[in-house]
């Protein structure tokens, strides 16, 4: 199989008339649809990559405020699967309490907000993380994937964040349970180990997502 990640949009921003998500013509100059079509006829399904933010990761036009259009338009195109990130997340749609993700509070630029040493972040005994905004934020797109003539798998790249194994398996199809791999064997045990004990919400239909392992 065959995945687009980020950067493959028109940076400058979306068609003035349909509002729909432009694929860059120099990078793309069949479009994505033309891209799909060359990956189907192989035998092989075809991912693309988007964010549940204002920007993907890389600045480009990302989905939140246009999810059942974008849904839509890659449904259309005949992409497979969805890699569903988590930058540039407007103040409206940050979470109220934060889930400690053991590896993940560090400075990474627009990913991160909160801190899990912050005594305000911790939840009340018993607090529901469906009802936090990453759940919903991540459940605007499920349904508009759900929405359209067509089965796209859905990857929710949240970093791990709003105790995700509780919720994940009622949104997607994989949900990441940290914040990004690198190329490195401690990096990549140290993953494995934090997903050993977060195995309960896994079935034959989700799974806890260790993120793309890295030759380097």
């Amino acid at each position: 199989n065959f995945a687009v990640d980020d950067c493959w949009a028109v940076k400058s921003g979306r068609d003035n008339t349909t509002g729909q998500i432009i694929p860059d013509p120099t990078k793309f100059p069949s479009g994505i649809i033309g891209l799909a079509d060359q990956i189907h006829a192989l035998g092989l399904k075809v991912g693309i990559y988007g964010s549940a933010g204002t920007e993907t990761c890389g600045g480009y036009p990302a989905q939140i405020g246009h999810e059942y259009l974008d849904a839509a338009t890659f449904a259309a195109w005949g992409i497979d699967y969805l890699k569903y990130d988590n930058c540039y997340v407007p103040a409206n749609w940050t979470d109220k309490y934060v889930a400690c993700v053991p590896d993940q509070w560090q400075t990474y630029g627009p990913y991160i907000n909160g801190s899990c040493n912050a005594s305000t972040s911790d939840p009340p005994v018993g607090y529901d993380w469906a009802s936090s905004n990453t759940s919903h934020r991540y459940a605007i797109m499920r349904d508009a994937l759900l929405a359209q003539n067509r089965t796209i798998l859905f990857s929710l790249c949240e970093w791990g964040q709003a105790d995700v194994p509780s919720w994940g398996n009622a949104t997607g199809n994989s949900w990441r349970i940290s914040g990004d791999i690198s190329p490195w064997w401690a990096r990549i045990a140290e993953i494995m180990n934090e997903n050993s004990f977060i195995l309960n919400s896994v079935n034959f239909w989700g799974h806890n997502d260790a993120d793309m392992l890295e030759i380097g």
